[in-house]
């Protein structure tokens, strides 16, 4: 897995990865998300590369609306795995009051 900025070198669109991963009580979050990550990158058309990276590491059970509200992602923070947000910051928002139905 290299660095956005080595993909940038080869590629010319810029993508987002966008990965979810739960708690270590129901999987290895590492694991997870270098492989969610690895997949996405083997799948990318030619031009293409990862410019930035958001996850999470929570239940897949959790609403969209409250998703990236707790601080689990910060124990794997050194996996290695770039992390430049999580998916409150690239969800679309909803105006206040009316719900968002999941992408």
């Amino acid at each position: 897995m290299g660095t956005p900025a080595q993909a940038a070198v080869t590629g010319t669109v810029p993508i987002a990865f966008v990965g979810r991963t739960s708690t270590t009580t129901a999987q290895d979050p590492v694991q997870s998300l270098t492989r969610q990550v690895r997949r996405a990158e083997e799948r990318l058309p030619e031009g293409f590369y990862i410019a930035r990276y958001y996850w999470d590491v929570e239940s897949g059970g959790t609403d969209l609306d409250l998703r990236s509200q707790s601080a689990a992602w910060q124990q794997f923070a050194g996996s290695g795995v770039p992390r430049d947000g999580g998916w409150a910051s690239c969800a679309p928002r909803s105006p206040p009051g009316r719900p968002r139905s999941p992408p």
